[in-house]
């Protein structure tokens, strides 16, 4: 790994980690965001590395300097625990954030105002109690297609950038998705991951 690549790790309690020296050494964040924050997405600006965000247990934050300082953006999810983040690898002012309880919201101008899109979830489980949205998505080739992962309550796939939703229906007989990835190809491939097996 390069010297100085800088690492940032996000954790369940313990906030932020940082190593700016590819992880010789580290230390805890603790500027504009809580040192005991628990900290379930980062996600990084595909054309410039210094800017970040963050999902956490108090909504979504921004750093302009490789996750040194953060600042939180104010958004509908200021008291939600956010758990996944995407960011459109072409047009990386649109931003997307799944939360727990189950919502999906979208940001056009880099996180400065964000809206809830409309998309049916399960709104409780008897498992889990409050699903969340685990994973997020966008495909970085043909960007308009965007998927989103829940706790007990399989996949949503979006063929227009997040507009529209459907529910996957095929293919996945475990509907407690904990992860997806995507393989570019070609043949271009969805995984999904769950508590006992892949998709």
């Amino acid at each position: 790994m390069t010297q100085h690549a800088t690492i940032c790790v996000g954790t369940l309690g313990q906030g932020i980690w940082r190593s700016s020296d590819g992880g010789d050494t580290w230390l805890r964040v603790r500027h504009g965001i809580y040192s005991e924050s628990a900290v379930g997405a980062l996600g990084v600006h595909p054309s410039d590395a210094r800017i970040m965000y963050c999902g956490a247990d108090s909504g979504v934050y921004r750093s302009e300097d490789k996750g040194e300082h953060w600042e939180r953006l104010d958004s509908p999810m200021n008291e939600l625990p956010v758990w996944a983040l995407a960011i459109d690898p072409v047009y990386p002012n649109i931003i997307f954030a799944g939360t727990r309880p189950s919502a999906l919201f979208r940001s056009r101008d880099g996180g400065r105002h964000w809206d809830k899109l409309s998309v049916a979830m399960a709104e409780e489980c008897p498992n889990v109690s409050i699903p969340r949205v685990t994973a997020f998505l966008v495909d970085p080739v043909k960007h308009q297609h965007t998927w989103a992962g829940i706790e007990v309550d399989g996949v949503r796939h979006s063929k227009d950038g997040g507009n529209t939703w459907e529910a996957v229906t095929s293919g996945v007989t475990d509907p407690d998705i904990h992860n997806l990835a995507i393989t570019v190809g070609p043949p271009k491939t969805l995984l999904t991951i769950t508590p006992r097996e892949f998709f």
